[in-house]
């Protein structure tokens, strides 16, 4: 198993709003436990923090079914040498959200429930918006952007579902980081876009979609765990 590295520029307003670039790593779907090797877990953050991001966000489902491997959460996400964001996936809601939140907070981590913050990086102030879990229900986007002003500050939003990228760009976020979908589990030829697209409803399967120049795009990752 190994772990592939994506680039990608942000949007043109973000070009607009910032004066020097800002570099943010992107981790999902990481699912601690027996499918996927604490090895691999480590590899994935060694080639993070070797790209050198500003400030890492992570898009949820940290556990698969167990609460058994958060030791193995804290020590790989506590290792990553940047400020991290997060958001809760389904599989954490449905395994024991509030153990995984203190789990995070542990180790620094800082969990946004449908909530937003601020942070300076090379001296430009970027806002944070964090949306939690819409598959379990638990997304609330108006709560999430209240008294968010994206028009003087650069954002970005985590959410761990991609779909909500729509309601936040309505909303005036230009750029959403997501997961969920393990870049359609199994991909040959264009099997995945028809098993997790058009069977289980995804629009947003894997990789960047929407319009970096105009309304807003969002970037599906397919994640580090299985």
């Amino acid at each position: 198993m190994s772990v592939t590295l994506r680039t990608f520029a942000g949007t043109a307003r973000h070009a607009d709003q910032l004066d020097a670039p800002v570099h943010i790593g992107h981790l999902t779907d990481q699912h601690f436990g027996r499918v996927t090797p604490l090895a691999v877990q480590r590899a994935a953050v060694d080639r993070l923090n070797a790209a050198r991001p500003d400030l890492v966000a992570i898009t949820g489902d940290f556990v698969a079914h167990s609460l058994r491997y958060l030791d193995q959460l804290e020590e790989v996400v506590g290792a990553i040498d940047a400020p991290v964001f997060a958001v809760l996936g389904n599989h954490d809601h449905w395994t024991g959200p509030r153990e995984v939140r203190a789990a995070l907070r542990r180790v620094g981590v800082e969990v946004l429930d449908n909530a937003w913050t601020r942070i300076t990086v090379r001296r430009q102030v970027l806002q944070i918006v964090g949306l939690d879990d819409a598959y379990t229900g638990n997304a609330d986007a108006e709560a999430a952007t209240r008294g968010l002003d994206p028009g003087v500050h650069p954002t970005v939003a985590l959410s761990h579902i991609a779909e909500e990228a729509d309601g936040l760009w309505r909303r005036g976020v230009p750029l959403v980081l997501a997961g969920h979908t393990h870049g359609g589990q199994v991909s040959l030829g264009s099997l995945h876009r028809w098993t997790v697209g058009a069977f289980a409803g995804h629009r947003y399967v894997h990789g960047l979609y929407g319009d970096r120049s105009a309304d807003g795009a969002v970037y599906v990752s397919a994640g580090i765990g299985a």
